[in-house]
């Protein structure tokens, strides 16, 4: 008999499809759980790596509900920025054009590029030729209860991805984004992939960390032939659901379609996405119950897919206060907000302070100005209190 937790190992998580957080219309419930949500140290092992992932997630939400509302409106998925940003990217997209077919699926590696040390790899999955009621074996059929959605409209993603950069293992795996519209508006069936790896990242003592930024990816040999490696063996296919279903159907085909991609340093370094950086070093001071304190806006990075801005607290970087929230907006001059993709950070034990890094994705094109405003929230009051803005001219 199957062991009822073991399809537990096919489930997925694709955090780029997620696109709304509804909360408890108790007040008291939702500032509770907000005011526990504290990011530490950046050092993270493998065995925890969920965990660390609803740590970051954590730290993102928007405190404001209708703040996130105007957000929502607005995801984008990675693939989604790349075709609407193609015309500033695509000089940095270095073709692969590789395809490994297998158990009827047809896997295109099409380009990569390089963003602040994270390998972007777009990739297209044509499943137009495989037929889960012929495809799967009759075990399989079983387990996964195909005959309830084996006619159905199927939906694919890459699962979890193995790379390697001259032989050495990186030392997580990563899976792709799916773009399930892009599918729907492919009459072929392929599905567009971007899967988005860090090349900057090693294991140290079962710990995870970032090299430097004279290592690789950061610094590159243009004489250098660099081989790297991408073991893809599995690939999740969900059913569409119905009306009134309310479990989704699906599975998982295990082959190998992996891929070697050998490139050339100089080849690499032109595919190394550039940034803008302007140096803001600007302190602003605001009051927590009486008690003063201080926010330290470093510098603020922006490529065509990505705005970064750094800033330092005196405190733990989100949770500025017992009852109190910390969030940085980020606007354009036409008052349109980027979305907040990720938050990192770094706890200073000695000098008890936070250094963040905040992640915005690039989701506007022609933008002349960015206005940086550090938003708090009293958790009790839901009281919402806007300091001074920044005005960021860009180049």
């Amino acid at each position: 008999m199957k062991d009822k937790f073991e399809i537990l190992n096919d489930v997925k998580i694709d955090i780029d499809e997620y696109k709304e957080i509804k909360f408890d219309d108790n007040d008291e419930i939702k500032s509770r759980m907000k005011s526990k949500i504290k990011c530490r140290k950046l050092n993270y092992k493998k065995t925890i790596v969920a965990a660390s992932l609803v740590a970051i997630l954590g730290c993102g939400v928007v405190s404001n509900e209708t703040v996130w509302a105007n957000v929502e409106k607005m995801w984008y998925t990675m693939q989604r920025i790349l075709d609407f940003k193609n015309e500033e990217v695509t000089n940095y997209k270095y073709e692969i054009n590789k395809s490994v077919e297998s158990k009827d699926i047809k896997v295109t590696y099409k380009n990569l590029m390089i963003d602040d040390g994270n390998l972007i790899v777009e990739m297209d999955i044509d499943d137009s030729k495989f037929n889960p009621l012929e495809d799967f074996t009759q075990k399989q059929q079983k387990e996964w209860y195909v005959d309830k959605w084996g006619n159905r409209e199927t939906f694919v993603s890459l699962g979890n991805i193995e790379a390697y950069v001259d032989k050495e293992k990186l030392p997580m795996v990563h899976a792709g984004q799916a773009d399930y519209e892009n599918k729907k508006r492919d009459s072929k069936g392929v599905t567009s992939v971007v899967s988005i790896i860090p090349l900057n990242e090693i294991e140290e003592d079962f710990n995870i960390i970032k090299v430097g930024k004279d290592k690789f990816p950061y610094t590159i040999d243009k004489d250098k032939t660099y081989n790297i490696t991408l073991n893809a063996k599995k690939i999740h296919l969900s059913a569409e659901m119905e009306e009134g279903e309310k479990v989704s159907y699906g599975g998982a085909i295990r082959s190998n379609w992996s891929v070697d991609i050998p490139i050339k340093g100089e080849d690499l370094i032109k595919a190394t996405v550039k940034y803008e950086e302007y140096k803001i070093d600007k302190n602003i001071k605001f009051d927590i119950e009486g008690i003063e304190k201080e926010l330290h806006i470093g510098s603020l990075y922006v490529s065509p897919i990505y705005i970064k801005l750094k800033f330092t607290t005196d405190i733990d970087g989100y949770t500025v206060g017992e009852n109190q929230h910390l969030k940085i907006k980020l606007e354009n001059e036409n008052g349109k907000e980027y979305q907040n993709d990720s938050q990192t950070p770094k706890f200073n034990d000695e000098k008890q302070s936070c250094e963040v890094e905040v992640e915005y994705k690039n989701i506007f094109k022609n933008s002349k100005k960015l206005k940086i405003t550090p938003i708090i929230t009293e958790f009790n009051s839901n009281k919402v209190i806007e300091e001074e803005s920044i005005i960021i001219n860009l180049k």
